[in-house]
Parts: structure tokens; sequence; C-alpha cells
């Protein structure tokens, strides 16, 4: 962002691409941004041999069209992100992502993700708490796959809705692992 020379920043990730139809919605907005401070674009994620339109995978609004003036990268490791001071519009069209090359790959990451996840909160003096370890998970799993209706996309939604409980899960228990290499 530090390096970017024009007044507007479009950030994306390696496994991100810009539909066409985002893309018109863009140049559009760029046209004519008035006050705005950014853009934020929906991202649907590819995943398991399908769109993934539902649970906690989408929608996925993120920032990635923004005033690189107006821009704050804020946030804990290892998902930090743009902040704007100033409002932000919506523009139609999706952010395609590919994500994940297959489940083994979700959970490489879901390793990397809560051991760095836990690592933030042990830094920022987070104390683990039994409940979070057994309640988050569960918590998680059903906020996936029935309040978000992951459900709706098939078996592909339950396997996101375990993994995603897995990974808080992980997150915690590597909390408590901090803590008790600390005390010894």
């Amino acid at each position: 962002i530090g390096l970017a020379q024009n007044e507007w920043v479009l950030l994306l990730d390696s496994d991100e691409v810009v539909s066409a139809g985002l893309a018109d919605r863009i140049a559009a907005f760029l046209a004519n941004p008035g006050e705005m401070a950014g853009a934020e674009v929906n991202r649907l994620t590819f995943h398991l041999g399908r769109w993934i339109r539902h649970g906690d995978f989408y929608p996925d609004w993120k920032l990635r069209l923004f005033r690189k003036q107006a821009a704050n990268v804020v946030g804990l490791n290892p998902h930090g992100r743009v902040e704007v001071a100033g409002g932000t519009a919506r523009p139609d069209g999706e952010l395609k992502h590919f994500s994940y090359r297959d489940l083994s790959d979700q959970l490489e990451r879901i390793q990397r993700f809560s051991t760095d996840a836990a690592a933030a909160l042990h830094a920022d003096g987070r104390k683990f708490r039994m409940w979070d370890l057994c309640l988050r998970p569960p918590l998680r799993f059903l906020r996936s796959y029935l309040l978000k209706r992951g459900f709706l996309d098939g078996t592909a939604g339950f396997v996101i809705a375990v993994a995603t409980g897995f990974h808080v899960f992980l997150k915690y228990a590597k909390l408590w692992e901090a803590e008790r290499r600390d005390r010894t």
C-alpha cells in the first residue's frame, strides 16, 4: 500500500480474480466516487468442487478498493485488514476467490492460522477459559451451518462448518497450550 503511487488502491490476494461484472462496476465507481473513501467487494469462494454461497464463506464483504490516504491497516495476525476514514460503497459483482486446492489444503491452513491466532491472543494478554474451548467451536458450527444456512451448500456446507468449528477449537486449545508453556 505504501508503494502505491495513485490515489486509489485495488488490493487483491493472489487467489482472487476480479470478475468482468465487478471490473465494470469498479470502473463506474472510480469515474464518480464522490466523497467515498473505499469500496467493499463480495468474495465468492470456490471450494470442494462448487461455489459456496452460504455459511461463513458467503457473503464475504472485504474492503479491497480504497483511497490510499484514507487507509489504515488494523487487526490481529493472521487476518489484518484495511480500514478507511470515510464512507464505503458496495458495488454489485463478485470477486472470485480460489482459496483452497482441496480439503487437505484447508486443514493445513487451519493448522497455521489457528497457531497464529492463538499466538496473537496470547501476546495480547487474552487468558484461556475452558468455556471458550467447550462452547465456541460448536457455536461456530451452528452459526455457519444453521444460522448462515451452510446446509444449503449440501455436503460441502457441512464439511466447511465442521472445519470452521475445528479451527476455533484449535485456536483456544493452542492458547491453553501457550499458557501451560509459560508456567513451566
